[in-house]
């Protein structure tokens, strides 16, 4: 493969795009697909949920603990699917999601039950935001 046909493949044919069997590179049309039963899409969001629970796992066991899970961006924002995936089976750990509540989440704020041992939360993020501040801090160090 040339230097341009393997920048295409990892910038415009891999992550969520390849995953689904070329769908889309969109978690939301993903989502849509699985759906409607398209195993290449329910694949896809079911190894994306599986990821971020290693990871979870992985920090937990490093930090001794897990105190809360957060999640934002425009997935941990807007995927009830993912959120209720990713807090699947972590009961043990102490993750107990409120599935009504993670359903139809308030715009910011708590979707564990009361009195679970790890808090789950939704957080909005202005990525935009935080881009143009680390801009500016950057020029200001020039």
């Amino acid at each position: 493969m040339t230097r341009d046909e393997i920048e295409i493949l990892y910038a415009k044919q891999s992550g969520f795009l390849g995953m689904s069997g070329g769908i889309s590179s969109d978690l939301r049309d993903i989502e849509k697909a699985a759906d409607t039963g398209n195993e290449d899409a329910i694949n896809a969001v079911a190894s994306y949920c599986y990821n971020i629970k290693k990871t979870i796992g992985a920090y937990t066991v490093a930090m001794g603990g897990l105190d809360a899970i957060a999640f934002a961006g425009g997935i941990g924002e807007n995927s009830a699917a993912v959120r209720y995936k990713v807090c699947e089976g972590l009961a043990f750990l102490g993750v107990n999601l409120d599935t009504e509540t993670n359903e139809n989440p308030p715009d910011d704020g708590i979707l564990s039950q009361p009195g679970s041992k790890v808090t789950v939360l939704r957080i909005f993020t202005n990525e935009e935001i935080v881009v143009a501040r680390k801009a500016m801090d950057y020029l200001k160090k020039r």
